[in-house]
Parts: C-alpha cells; sequence; structure tokens
C-alpha cells in the first residue's frame, strides 16, 4: 500500500480493439491516451516506460504516459510470441512473405532505441511459446515430418542467440505448460488412444540441463482432464475437470497430498478456460467457468479462492449480476491481489481493476477507469501492462 493508505495498482493496462488502442493509467483510474493506429495484435510488452506493441507487420514503442510514437521496426511478418528482460525485447517472427519458404525468426532488439541486436533463422520450423529463465531463451517449435509432427524445446543464450541445447518435449499439452523455478512442466496426452482411455502424463524438464527430470503417468479417463498448473512452496499443484486438487514434490514428481475443490452446488468447480491461477500461501485463486452444472445451476461470474490443502473455500468475490468475463489478468504482490478483468452486461462493456486482501478477498480498492463503457471499444484482448 501507499503510505497514504491506497493500495497501489499497476500502473498502465492496454488494451486493443480492432484499429484502436486505448491505455489506462491505473493509479488514477483514467484513460491516459487512445490512437486508431491500425491493427494491433493481440500482444504487447513494457520496457522503461514504453509500450511496446505490433500493429500489421511493424513492431511500434510508444510512451506509455503520453501515447507519444518512438522507434518503429519493420517485421517480415507476424509476431507469435515476444519478452522482454533487463533492456532486451526478445521477438518470434513467423514469415509469412510469398515465397519466402514460410521461415521463422528470433530477434533481439535493444527495447531502448529499436535497434537489433542479434537475429537466428529458426528455418521452416514452427514456433509456439517463448520463454524466459535467467540468462536464457526458451523457445518452443513443432516441425512435420512423415512420420507425424514433433516438439522441440531450444535453449539460446539470451545475449548473444547462442543456441546451447535442444531436447523433445510433448506435441499435444492438455493446458498451458508452467514454468517453475528451474522446471518447465508439461501436461502432455499422448497421441492415439488406448483400449483404457487417453494416455496423459506429466513431464518436468530441467532448464539447467535439459534432461527429463522425472515423469508422472496420469488418469486416463476421457472427462478427467488437466486443467491448470500451478506452484506452491517446493510444490506443484494439479488442477483436474473433475474438482481433483493433487500435490506433487516438484524434485521428484512424488504425490504429497490429494483433495477435492468444494465447490457446493457447482460440481465441477476448476479454472476456466485462460483464467490465470495462482497461490497465495494456502490459497490458490482462480475464475471458475459459468457453464451449468449437472444440476442446472448456472454459478455467477467470480474470482474464488480455496485451500488447496483441504479442498474448502476461503472467499468468493463476486462480479455484477448476469456479467460474461472477457480477458482476466492477476497479479500478486505481498499479501494484496491485483485483478485487471473485462466483463460485458447486456452487451455494453465495462473494465474494472480491483486490489483485494489475499487472505480475506477483502476489495480494498476497486477502480472503473474512465471511458471504456462504450458500444464502440470492444477489447479482444489485454495487451499488457506494467
Amino acid at each position: 500500500p501507499h503510505p497514504s493508505g491506497r493500495v497501489k495498482a499497476p500502473p498502465y493496462a492496454a488494451m486493443a480493439a480492432g484499429a484502436e488502442l486505448a491505455v489506462f493509467d491505473m493509479s488514477k483510474g483514467t484513460l491516459a491516451w487512445r490512437k486508431n493506429i491500425g491493427n494491433v495484435q493481440r500482444t504487447g510488452a513494457y520496457a522503461a516506460g514504453r509500450l511496446i506493441t505490433v500493429i500489421g507487420n511493424e513492431l511500434r514503442a510508444f510512451d506509455a504516459a503520453t501515447g507519444e510514437a518512438g522507434w518503429r521496426y519493420p517485421l517480415p511478418g507476424w509476431v507469435r510470441d515476444m519478452r522482454v528482460k533487463d533492456g532486451l525485447l526478445h521477438v518470434v517472427v513467423h514469415d509469412s512473405r510469398p515465397n519466402s519458404g514460410m521461415v521463422s525468426y528470433l530477434i533481439t532488439l535493444d527495447a531502448h532505441l529499436g535497434r537489433v541486436i542479434w537475429r537466428r533463422d529458426l528455418g521452416p520450423d514452427s514456433p509456439r511459446r517463448l520463454r524466459l529463465y535467467e540468462d536464457r531463451l526458451l523457445l518452443e517449435r513443432t516441425r512435420s515430418t512423415s512420420v507425424g509432427a514433433r516438439a522441440r524445446l531450444l535453449i539460446l543464450d539470451a545475449l548473444t542467440g547462442r543456441p546451447l541445447r535442444e531436447v523433445a518435449i510433448p506435441v499435444q499439452n492438455e493446458s498451458e505448460p508452467l514454468q517453475v523455478g528451474d522446471l518447465l512442466v508439461y501436461p502432455a496426452r499422448a497421441s492415439g488412444r488406448s483400449p483404457t482411455g487417453i494416455q496423459r502424463y506429466l513431464l518436468a524438464v530441467d532448464l539447467r540441463t535439459g534432461e527429463t527430470r522425472w515423469r508422472l503417468p496420469q488418469a486416463s479417463e476421457n472427462r478427467n482432464s488437466v486443467t491448470a498448473l500451478a506452484a506452491a512452496p517446493g510444490a506443484l499443484i494439479v488442477l483436474r475437470s473433475n474438482g481433483d486438487l493433487v500435490t506433487l514434490d516438484l524434485e521428484g514428481g512424488k504425490e504429497l497430498h490429494r483433495t477435492r475443490i468444494d465447490g457446493g452446488k457447482n460440481l465441477y468447480m476448476r479454472p476456466a478456460a485462460r483464467s490465470p491461477v495462482l497461490v497465495i500461501g494456502d490459497t490458490i485463486v482462480f475464475h471458475p467457468p459459468r457453464a451449468r452444472t449437472l444440476r442446472g445451476a448456472r454459478p455467477p461470474a467470480a474470482l474464488v479462492a480455496f485451500n488447496y490443502k483441504s479442498g474448502k473455500r476461503v472467499w468468493w468475490s463476486e462480479y455484477p449480476k448476469d456479467a460474461d468475463l472477457g480477458f482476466c489478468d492477476l497479479v500478486h504482490r505481498g499479501r494484496w491481489l491485483t485483478s485487471i478483468t473485462s466483463y460485458r452486461v447486456k452487451r455494453v462493456p465495462h473494465l474494472v481493476v480491483r486490489v483485494l486482501d489475499g487472505g480475506t478477498g477483502e476489495v480494498r480498492q476497486e477502480i472503473h477507469p474512465e471511458g471504456f463503457a462504450r458500444q464502440d471499444f470492444l477489447p479482444r484482448a489485454l495487451v499488457g501492462y506494467g
């Protein structure tokens, strides 16, 4: 919290809607600036007070506070992913120009000046995700072969682009892989089916060595998929579609604890698709889906917290009645939890920033940025914040 007693929210949040980019000052709850600047992609980053986003086939930098245009960098194709660390902007680009051979590139630029530091040709492989670990870049990519698709994790030096190692990873995953410490955990499913059902497993890759640290078979029932992974101190939390919550040892994958989330009337209490999942102490926080349960109930849009050891609900913070959630993001600093959420009520868009006590769910500050609830501004996604 500020000395004044107010809780500090993330300074800026940027939203894209078609050709329009709007940036909100979250500390004041006001619209900082908006511009009609072209087709804004659903990706962006912040570095040293600059908002960097993709407009058409070009990287563009803007002053986050004023919207003043900065450097520009033309791209040979469309951006698959981007990350910022230590003043460097790492961008994965897929070259879609005619006769280009559909080649992809990994480009690193000075985030302040837009100057290229290094550029690496990735060949015809299709890049998926880009991650950061210490002074390394972790790039997932796939390639179609005569015997099917294969996926690899390419580990590179972030300062020079020099490849350090490449390892095999699962082609199919049931939810987003989780990077925790020096591990990257994949909730994988094998290609094809067996008489016993879908073959699922968790695979933990050691990011220091590139070796598999452990592999753990999972339940094969058709309707019991892994919906999300989360990290607790020294442990991995696995959330399943049937409400099971399993805690595993990070070092060896040994099961430490198993419980079921008590959703009450909502039989399948689990994170909604693309909902962030955070762990605060013994509490796990996420947005559940609003799909009807077997009892016919359609739960209200809410942010919920459960004790991941007992499965009991700790707190429940609802949004307005009949709200349909759009995008959401969660930031955890100390005991404070900041949620940035868009929703619509009767087709009218809204944006709300809430700062909550992570232990009790008490809303300590709520900001409704001005200029957002307009029919002509329906954001596709949260570009980012800084």
